[in-house]
């Protein structure tokens, strides 16, 4: 599998949009809100593998990041969910929120145009192009989209590692109905996509299945990382943190 690189700005710790939460939910009141939608007050339903601890961290991350906002927040989980699971239980309501990878997901959604980006890729690889096949396999999978769903820009952390049903970038990305947030808790999933990291999302995931519990390791974690919104710690350091600051033990 191709390794392909995000060209994006400085990488920061998932943990990162945890903290920044705090920041843009107290901003909130000063915003207003560009619709009212009951379903923009309901309780937001995020999917989950049970049996993968990376995703019962990265579903975590949102709803702890959600929850600094005052947003209600619940983990679904779904056995085995494989792309086509994961959007059919947002058009059939189950969920409101699943996180995936970008090809898999426009594998499932229009098959024809991912055979034709990954056609272009095999012929005309990204290192050799200069083209930037995640942003086209991105854009592909939002026009694939119903009307009734949406995603923000894709995380430069990569996944589904082993669940690949196509040669094309799998970033995560999440994909929830279009009214379930307002403006300041969309800015909110937003920050979280883009702050996860490949190498906190693997400390975070070895953590989990040593102590047990997601939650507490998440939410442990989150505190020993402070970081503003251009993705740099207190120290002037781009996002990578220091993870031995936060060690946990099974019973924390």
């Amino acid at each position: 599998m191709t390794v392909f690189a995000r060209k994006a700005r400085a990488v920061a710790g998932a943990g990162a949009a945890v903290a920044i939460t705090l920041t843009m939910s107290g901003c909130q009141s000063a915003q207003p809100s560009s619709q009212t939608n009951p379903i923009s007050d309901s309780q937001v339903r995020i999917l989950v593998n049970p049996d993968s601890e990376r995703e019962l961290v990265i579903g975590e991350i949102y709803m702890q990041s959600l929850e600094a906002s005052n947003r209600s927040v619940r983990l679904v989980p779904i056995d085995e969910p494989t792309p086509e699971k994961r959007i059919e239980a947002l058009l059939n309501g189950q969920v409101d929120l699943v996180v995936g990878c970008t090809g898999n997901f426009l594998d499932y959604l229009d098959p024809v145009r991912a055979g034709e980006i990954e056609e272009e890729l095999r012929n005309e690889p990204e290192v050799q192009s200069g083209k930037d096949f995640l942003a086209e396999t991105h854009i592909a999978m939002m026009g694939a989209l119903t009307p009734n769903l949406m995603t923000v820009e894709p995380s430069t952390a990569q996944g589904c590692l082993g669940q690949e049903t196509t040669d094309l970038p799998q970033n995560y990305v999440p994909i929830f109905s279009k009214d379930l947030f307002d403006r300041a808790e969309t800015g909110i999933v937003s920050s979280v996509t883009k702050f996860l990291a490949v190498r906190d999302l693997d400390w975070l995931t070895a953590q989990t299945k040593e102590t047990g519990s997601a939650a507490r390791v998440v939410k442990k974690w989150s505190k020993n990382h402070t970081i503003d919104q251009e993705g740099f710690d207190n120290n002037g350091e781009l996002g990578d943190t220091a993870h031995e600051d936060a060690e946990l033990d099974p019973a924390s």
